[in-house]
């Protein structure tokens, strides 16, 4: 049985929980806000709601332990996580690479985000494949915007699908 654990799946990602419900059986959603996560709920079987704030690490550690427990050992993450939260991730990896499976992360950043650095000082084990997303913003004319929810989950799943370990949503540059 494949599982999923999405961080932050019920608001701007919520197109993407749906697509990965849609291929994996089992998917563990993470959000705070109990109408955008029954909508979602509404709309696929199989996920499984984790109404918590990231930021109480020893919350979310027992949360997480308790959905592998009942769901089994998670094959994708899709995080996307405020900075505010620094011992998130972290903790996260660890839980999940106490079991010896294969798994991928698709780590999601904003803009301004220096991919590089980030990835030095994130500790990616062996058995984890490691991707980042970084999202941008488009050009119309003249002007520029951020991009729509439809956008960001159309190229967070171009990413996880293409098994691209960079991909750029939109532009970066100005």
């Amino acid at each position: 049985m494949s599982h999923a654990l999405i961080i932050g799946g019920s608001g701007m990602l919520k197109e993407t929980s749906i697509w990965v419900a849609i291929n994996y059986d089992y998917v563990t959603v993470i959000g705070r806000s109990k109408k955008k996560m029954d909508s979602l709920i509404n709309q696929c079987n199989n996920i499984n709601p984790l109404y918590l704030d990231y930021h109480n690490t020893s919350n979310l550690k027992l949360e997480i332990e308790e959905q592998i427990r009942k769901l089994g050992n998670v094959d994708l993450i899709v995080a996307w996580l405020h900075s505010t939260a620094p011992t998130a991730l972290p903790t996260i990896i660890n839980l999940v690479t106490k079991h010896p499976n294969n798994w991928r992360l698709v780590h999601i950043l904003g803009s301004s985000s220096n991919l590089e650095t980030i990835k030095k000082t994130l500790s990616v084990p062996e058995n984890c494949t490691y991707s980042q997303v970084q999202l941008g913003f488009v050009r119309d004319n003249n002007t520029s915007r951020w991009l729509t929810n439809t956008e960001i989950s159309s190229g967070v799943i171009r990413a996880i699908s293409q098994k691209e370990v960079n991909y750029i949503v939109g532009t970066i540059e100005p």
